[in-house]
C-alpha cells in the first residue's frame, strides 16, 4: 500500500528541512538571493562542509562614475528545536570584538574616509546591543552539539566567503562586502543573565541574542566573530534592517565621494 500524504508529510516536517525551505521564501520574498545546500571548506578538517543557506543582497550605484557597491552575505544556518536554547550572557564591552571594521568583510578601494566608522555602525543590526552570549546549553542533555554545530558552521562559512571574496565591479569601482554568520532557530530561545547590580540569575525568553564565538586552531589562527542567532519568527524583521543598512552605507559613500 501507498504512504498516506500525511504520514509523509509528518515525517518530512520531523525533518526540520521545512524550516529551511521557510527560512529561504523569506528570503527570496524580501527581495534576496538566497542558495540552499552550498559548500565551504573548513580549514581545520580540509574538507568541504555544507551551509544550509548563501543569501546576498546588494545596494549598488554603477549608472555613473564612481561605479559603488555594496553587498551583505548572510551565511544561514537553520536550527529546529522543541526544547528551548539557553543562552548565558553578560554586559558588552566597549571596543569588544566583531563590531565595526572588524566585521568579517572585503574591500575594494574603501577607506575610513569614503566609509567612517559611526557611519557603518550608526544602521547595523545588532550594533548596540546591552549583552551578549558568552555560553549556551540545550534544556535537554546532548542539545548543545545541535547549537554549536549551527554557531560554527555559520562562522566558518562567513570565514570562507570573505577570504575568497571577489566584488569588485570595474577597474575604478569602490566595492565593499560584508560576510555575516546567523544561526536562525526555529523553536524556543532563553537568555539568561544577571542584571545590574542583582545577585538573582534571571531568564527571559527572546527572539534574538549576538553570540561571541572567540575560536583558535591552528588552521584559522586567533579570531573574534559576532554570530546573530535569531528565531525564525523575527528573521523577516531582521532583514529588512540589514536592507536598511546597506542602503544607508551606499548612500553615505556616495556623498563622501563627492567632496
Amino acid at each position: 500500500m501507498p504512504v498516506p500524504i500525511d504520514v509523509i508529510l509528518a515525517k518530512a516536517k520531523a525533518s526540520g528541512f521545512d524550516a529551511e525551505l521557510t527560512v529561504a521564501a523569506i528570503l527570496r520574498n524580501n527581495g534576496w538571493t538566497a542558495n540552499q545546500s552550498v559548500y565551504y571548506i573548513d580549514k581545520d578538517e580540509d574538507k568541504g562542509r555544507e551551509l544550509d543557506i548563501l543569501a546576498y543582497n546588494s545596494a549598488m550605484k554603477i549608472n555613473d562614475d564612481p561605479h559603488i557597491t555594496c553587498f551583505v552575505f548572510l551565511c544561514i544556518e537553520v536550527k529546529r528545536t522543541a526544547d528551548p536554547f539557553i543562552f548565558f550572557s553578560d554586559k558588552s564591552r566597549a571596543h569588544e570584538g566583531g563590531g565595526g571594521f572588524s566585521i568579517l568583510k572585503w574591500m575594494n578601494r574603501v577607506s575610513t574616509e569614503i566609509l567612517p566608522y559611526k557611519s557603518l555602525e550608526s544602521l547595523r543590526p545588532f550594533a548596540n546591543v546591552a549583552r551578549i552570549a558568552r555560553s549556551y546549553m540545550s534544556f535537554k542533555g546532548g542539545g548543545e552539539s545541535h547549537i554549536k554545530n549551527g554557531v560554527l558552521s555559520a562562522f566558518k562559512a562567513a570565514v570562507h566567503w570573505s577570504e575568497k571574496a571577489d566584488e569588485t565591479y570595474s577597474e575604478k569601482s569602490h566595492d565593499i562586502a560584508f560576510y555575516v554568520p546567523i544561526v536562525v532557530v526555529d523553536g524556543p530561545m532563553h537568555e539568561c543573565y544577571f542584571p545590574d547590580g542583582d545577585s538573582e540569575l534571571t531568564a527571559n525568553e527572546v527572539d534574538s541574542i549576538v553570540y561571541m564565538q572567540n575560536y583558535q586552531s591552528g588552521s584559522y589562527g586567533s579570531i573574534s566573530c559576532r554570530v546573530n542567532v535569531i528565531n525564525i519568527e523575527a528573521f523577516e524583521a531582521v532583514l529588512v534592517g540589514y536592507k536598511k543598512w546597506a542602503d544607508h552605507l551606499l548612500a553615505t559613500m556616495v556623498a563622501n565621494l563627492k567632496k
